[in-house]
């Protein structure tokens, strides 16, 4: 990570998440979020921790995810 997206992550006023905040919100498990963040779908690694702005947030809920398992129930 560059020192510019460090500085511009502090340098707002806006509240930025927790990956456990994110996960009460979007009603999953905190790994699953991590997850999401290790990925590079989700949220910056700051400081020993995964921070999600409100921003990112939003642009990842209107992105449409799979759900469930593609192979449950084939043999």
């Amino acid at each position: 990570m560059t020192i510019e997206k460090v500085t511009s992550y502090f340098a707002s006023d806006t509240k930025l998440y927790t990956a456990d905040e994110v996960a009460n919100i979007l009603n999953i498990t905190s790994a699953l979020v991590r997850r999401y963040c290790r990925q590079k779908r989700l949220g910056q690694f700051v400081y020993g921790r995964w921070l999600i702005s409100p921003d990112e947030l939003e642009r990842f809920k209107q992105q449409p995810r799979k759900v469930g398992n593609p192979n449950f129930g084939k043999k």
